[in-house]
């Protein structure tokens, strides 16, 4: 099982750590905005924030 946790957001998931899994997510309307200016990789972006605030970054 991986268990990802931020201030606010607790995900958790029983799929291998690199798969991918469609959900629901309730945002800030303020932070989608700065996600989704100008770029269509917006839910990259949003994914590579959230492996950083897990301490998973690839980078």
């Amino acid at each position: 099982m991986i268990r990802y946790q931020t201030e606010h957001l607790i995900l958790t998931s029983m799929r291998p750590e690199h798969e991918k899994e469609s959900f629901k997510l309730h945002i800030d309307l303020d932070v989608l905005a700065y996600f989704q200016e100008g770029d269509p990789g917006w839910q990259e972006h949003i994914s590579a924030a959230l492996r950083r605030a897990a301490g998973k970054s690839n980078d």
